[in-house]
């Protein structure tokens, strides 16, 4: 048994509305034209519109009015929320899509806003869905979930206050989600700032002076004139080939071709290394694919191991890094990747992975990248092309300290995941409480709700 606040009753929605009304005007004024792609998501976007002639959209088209309900029925838009309002149409009239239901309120009995809110609701959403009919890619919610749907129905007075409060409240909802929107970015750059400082000498220029090795940064060697950048006192240029391990197939690319196809793909073995495993710098999940022990043996020269940094060849841009992580098995890397075996005598190969990420670097990347569709990068070109390398001690340092920095971003990006989560869960608690009737207190005074349907009482509960 639901109890409703006093004076609310539950009533069918098609009772309350006027569904797909016509519209006629003179064939020379202009209306407002929405296709789809107009209808927006959130409970308080605006419907945009094009200017059209009623002639030219009298036919073929659904038609509305300033005011009306618009509710996508067709999936996937009905799924995304797809439902508004519009309002400001030319001639007050407007006409668009085949796929709404146009839902006009009966003004003694129903508030649109608050018919839009319980059409927002999670329940008439996810009932809708399981309602649909038709074929794949192609299902409706048909006519008669609509309009028999139960909204609980509160006094005018209050639907209208409801519908009040409910925009204030989701306002301050969208503001918050758009300034938590913002700051994925702000977390990126601050990475990138990171990196800039890291390889530049500018992070470190404290624990320099401590140990009076200087500084300041340096002049740039003239005959260098393309790089134009300044190294810290005891740096040098060097280049992956510069740094690479003695052993064989320190520096190398991926097989092609014949040497590697998707019939030698298997479902457990050795696992291979793909490009989007090292912009995700995750490796190791139900996509991984895996090549036998004996092609493993055949692609040796392909072999990755903990530690070794590597480098996609291709992107928008290429130049993407990663350390092969300490608790994943030997790999094969595949096309488009290129793996670097550091020698640790020279450098550490989180050091030269923030070098490759550094946005001075992927800057200077470009000069070297070819292609029209996808971007690539050569190992040839890559082989000895500069990089700035930090004494073997400052590397230590730096990367002691970009990890910490980079810690301190990825808590704040887990928090900002957390409150993003909550924001996302306020419209529809909101929503809920609406019709409920918690949402603000009742007034004694409110002439009660008309019934204008059977009453359905029992199994009913507001939001589902």
């Amino acid at each position: 048994m639901t109890f409703l606040p006093n004076g609310w009753t539950l009533s069918k929605v098609g009772d309350l509305i006027e569904l797909n009304p016509k519209n006629s005007c003179d064939g020379g004024a202009t209306v407002g034209f929405v296709p789809m792609p107009l209808l927006g998501t959130r409970y308080l976007g605006s419907v945009a519109f094009e200017a059209k002639l009623w002639n030219d959209v009298k036919k073929g088209y659904t038609h509305f009015a300033d005011g009306d309900v618009l509710l996508a029925k067709i999936t996937p838009c009905f799924e995304n929320g797809k439902a508004g309002i519009p309002m400001g149409l030319p001639s007050g009239l407007g006409a668009g899509s085949t796929e709404y239901f146009v839902c006009r309120a009966k003004p003694e009995l129903l508030e649109p806003r608050y018919l839009l809110a319980w059409f927002k609701t999670d329940g008439f959403m996810r009932n809708g869905a399981v309602e649909m009919t038709g074929s794949v890619g192609h299902k409706r919610v048909p006519k008669e979930y609509v309009v028999g749907n139960i909204i609980p129905l509160a006094p005018i007075p209050e639907q209208k206050r409801i519908a009040d409060k409910l925009d204030s409240a989701l306002a301050r909802v969208d503001t918050c989600r758009e300034r938590l929107s913002s700051l994925p970015g702000t977390i990126e750059r601050f990475r990138s700032s990171v990196l800039a400082a890291a390889t530049s000498g500018v992070l470190t220029r404290d624990w320099r002076a401590a140990r009076s090795t200087g500084s300041y940064l340096s002049e740039p060697d003239p005959s260098e004139d393309r790089l134009a950048v300044c190294l810290p006192p005891g740096w040098v240029w060097s280049s992956p080939e510069g740094v690479k391990a003695d052993e064989r197939h320190s520096l190398a690319i991926g097989p092609f071709g014949s040497d590697l196809t998707v019939k030698d793909y298997r479902d457990e073995g050795v696992p291979l290394v793909f490009v989007r495993e090292i912009r995700a710098r995750k490796f190791g999940d139900e996509k991984t694919k895996y090549v036998s022990f004996d092609k493993a043996a055949e692609l040796a020269a392909h072999s990755v191991s903990a530690g070794d940094l590597l480098i996609t060849k291709m992107g928008a841009p290429p130049g993407d890094a990663a350390i092969y992580p300490d608790d994943m098995p030997d790999a094969i890397i595949t096309a488009d990747c290129i793996k670097l075996r550091v020698n640790p005598s020279l450098a550490l190969a989180k050091f030269v992975g923030y070098v490759v990420s550094s946005p001075l670097f992927k800057e200077r990347l470009r000069e070297i990248t070819a292609g029209v569709a996808q971007q690539k990068v050569s190992l040839k070109r890559l082989r000895n092309f500069p990089l700035q390398l930090a004494p073997l001690e400052e590397q230590q340092e730096i990367v002691r300290r970009v990890e910490v920095l980079f810690r301190y971003a990825d808590r704040l990006e887990a928090r900002l995941k957390t409150a993003s989560e909550a924001v996302e869960r306020l419209t529809p608690a909101l929503l809920a409480k609406a019709f409920r009737g918690e949402l603000l207190p009742q007034d004694p005074n409110d002439e009660p709700a008309e019934l204008s349907s059977n009453l359905v009482y029992g199994g009913f509960e507001a939001g589902d």
